[in-house]
C-alpha cells in the first residue's frame, strides 16, 4: 500500500476538493426515464388516429414521465446527502498515519536526507487497524525517517517549530436542513467547510534544525495533510501555542517504533 493524498483538505478560507474526490453518479437515469416516456407518449399521441385512441391518452403518457421523475430522483439525492456527510466525518478525523509518514518522508528528501520521497513510502494495514510504515531506502535513510515519523506522529514536548492543521465539527460543519439535489450541490456545499479550529504538532527534530528544513516540511505538510501555519517554539505566539499544548496527544494515536530492513 502506497501513500495517498486526502481528496479533501482544509484551508483557512475553505476546503480544496481533490480530483479522486467524485459525488455518486448523477440522476442520468432518471432522466432518461423523462425522455423515455415523453417519446412514448409522442409516438403515442401520433398513433392515436390509427388505433382509435383518443389523442389526449398520448399526452397523459408523456406526463406520467414527468411525474415519475421526481420519485427515481429522491434516492439519488439521499444518496448525495449521504456521501457529504460522510466525506466531512472522514475530513473531521483528521490525517491518517499514511498522510504524515508521506509528508515527512517528502520533507526529507526536500532537506537532501533521504534519496526517496512518497514513492518509497510503504504502508501494511494490519488487523486491528495497526499501520506499519517503513522507507525503502538504506538503512540509516529508514532509521531517519522511522525517528522523524515517531516524534511528528507524537505528543508536543518541546519541539523547536510547530505545524498546525485546520479541524471540522461535524455537527456544525454543514448548514442545518441542507439540500442537495445535484453534484454541482454537493461539490458547492464541501468547498464551502470551513475549519472549527485548529490543531498544532512538532516538527521532527530533524526537520526543525532551522527555518530553512522547517519550511520545507510545512511545504509537504501542505500538501499532503492539508493547509497549515509553522511557527518557531521560541517567537512569542510559539511560546503561548507551547503553554497551550505541551503534553498534548494531537493525533492520539499509539506509535510504536520498530526497525526492520529485509
Amino acid at each position: 500500500m502506497v501513500a495517498e493524498r486526502s481528496p479533501l483538505t482544509l484551508e483557512r478560507e475553505g476546503a480544496v476538493l481533490g480530483p479522486t474526490l467524485t459525488p455518486p453518479d448523477d440522476d442520468r437515469r432518471a432522466r432518461a426515464v423523462l425522455v423515455a416516456s415523453v417519446t412514448a407518449g409522442a409516438a403515442s399521441a401520433a398513433a392515436a388516429p390509427a388505433v382509435g385512441w383518443p389523442a389526449a391518452a398520448g399526452v397523459v403518457a408523456g406526463l406520467a414521465g414527468l411525474v415519475a421523475v421526481p420519485t427515481l430522483r429522491a434516492p439519488y439525492r439521499r444518496a448525495l446527502a449521504r456521501w457529504v456527510s460522510e466525506t466531512v466525518a472522514a475530513a473531521a478525523s483528521g490525517p491518517t498515519p499514511v498522510q504524515v509518514a508521506t509528508a515527512v518522508a517528502e520533507a526529507l528528501r526536500s532537506c537532501d536526507l533521504v534519496g526517496v520521497g512518497a514513492e518509497g513510502v510503504v504502508v501494511e494495514v494490519h488487523l486491528g487497524g495497526e499501520h506499519r510504515c517503513r522507507l525503502e531506502a538504506s538503512q540509516a535513510e529508514a532509521q531517519l525517517f522511522a525517528t522523524a515519523l515517531d516524534e511528528a506522529l507524537g505528543p508536543v514536548s518541546a519541539p523547536r517549530y510547530l505545524v498546525s492543521r485546520y479541524t471540522l465539527d461535524p455537527a456544525t460543519a454543514l448548514p442545518r436542513g441542507l439540500r442537495v439535489r445535484t453534484g454541482d450541490d454537493a461539490r458547492r456545499a464541501l468547498r464551502a467547510l470551513r475549519p472549527a479550529g485548529e490543531v498544532w504538532h512538532p516538527v521532527p527534530s530533524v526537520l526543525g534544525v532551522n527555518r530553512g528544513r522547517a519550511e520545507h516540511y510545512l511545504a509537504a505538510w501542505r500538501r499532503w495533510v492539508g493547509g497549515g501555519a509553522l511557527v518557531a517554539a521560541a517567537s512569542p505566539e510559539g511560546a503561548g501555542v507551547l503553554a497551550a499544548q505541551r503534553g498534548a496527544d494531537p493525533f492520539a494515536v499509539s506509535t510504536v517504533l520498530r526497525l526492520h530492513w529485509l
